[in-house]
């Protein structure tokens, strides 16, 4: 399983996926896509907050930026039937939620490619 780790793709608040914020460069985009094409049988998107507000805002906050991902990833040639959305909301943080550093890298997408 390979995965793709976009950190950050989301200001605090937001759930409109900004493809400009996201860590893979366009020449890895494209070579995803290429690669997705030809090898991915599926993809499992998980989408993260921070633990800023209440747990049912930061899981709608979630459940938003997931279907974002799916709208981009659409717009990107990808078929709606390969790919599940999985919202996790604020549960499993990859960093303290102590310090604004810790809360953007907690925004995230985890991107998980099952090859055929």
């Amino acid at each position: 399983m390979h995965i793709l780790h976009l950190i950050n793709p989301y200001s605090s608040g937001s759930g409109t996926f900004d493809s400009r914020m996201q860590s893979l460069t366009m020449e890895s985009m494209v070579e995803a896509k290429r690669f997705a094409k030809k090898h991915v049988q599926i993809s499992l998107c998980y989408t993260y907050t921070d633990n800023v507000g209440r747990a049912a805002y930061n899981l709608k906050l979630s459940k938003n930026r997931a279907n974002a991902v799916k709208s981009y990833l659409m717009k990107q040639g990808v078929k709606e039937s390969s790919f599940v959305l999985t919202p996790h909301g604020l549960s499993d943080p990859a960093a303290s939620n102590a310090s604004k550093e810790g809360r953007r890298l907690n925004r995230r997408v985890e991107i998980r490619l099952v090859i055929r």
